[in-house]
């Protein structure tokens, strides 16, 4: 299944951005991140590009979905300053260190938060019941 994100923006405090996928979604879900500050680990919302997205299950972020790129691992390698870059529930940016957090509504200011947990579901559900390879291509409005 290929996703695409396309971020709204890149300014400070946060990264928003409409997640669609090709088929599956009647609607779009949106997406928290952090700004952009130079793909820093933890504080960094993930640059640009394509992204595998490989299963991904730890005791704080159990079966779940990371990113897989070219500056990003799924678990930490030598070459590549991010590691485990996942979908997880998270309302609003200060929640996330360079994770996404899919959300049913859009983020448009810090106090207010969006609908995170059931944006999460939805989307892990849609990617658990297509078989295969799943992508993620990150656009910025840039």
């Amino acid at each position: 299944m290929d996703l695409t994100l396309t971020r709204i923006a890149t300014g400070s405090p946060v990264a928003p951005g409409v997640l669609g996928i090709l088929h599956g979604l009647s609607t779009p879900l949106f997406v928290v991140e952090r700004e952009w500050l130079g793909n820093r680990p933890g504080v960094s919302c993930v640059p640009p590009g394509r992204y595998s997205l490989e299963p991904h299950d730890s005791d704080k972020y159990p079966a779940t979905f990371a990113l897989v790129g070219d500056t990003v691992s799924h678990y930490p390698e030598p070459g590549k300053p991010r590691s485990a870059c996942v979908f997880h529930v998270a309302n609003y940016p200060t929640d996330l260190m360079g994770c996404l957090a899919p959300n049913l509504i859009a983020y448009l200011h810090p106090l207010h938060g969006g609908k995170s947990g059931p944006a999460v579901e939805r989307l892990l559900t849609l990617l658990n019941s297509e078989p295969g390879e799943h992508t993620l291509e990150i656009t910025d409005p840039y």
